[in-house]
């Protein structure tokens, strides 16, 4: 896309880089296994 571009309905008009966001949840998906091993050591 370039300034002054007509675009159409359903256009995406930016993207996002999904990884910053993909790690934190990796991150707090581990934390939060974790914690819960923490709380229960012996399992489920």
């Amino acid at each position: 896309m370039q300034n002054s571009q007509a675009v159409a309905e359903g256009d995406p008009l930016f993207r996002i880089d999904p990884e910053p966001y993909q790690l934190q949840m990796q991150q707090a998906r581990a934390g939060r296994a974790q914690s819960a091993q923490h709380r229960n050591p012996r399992g489920p």
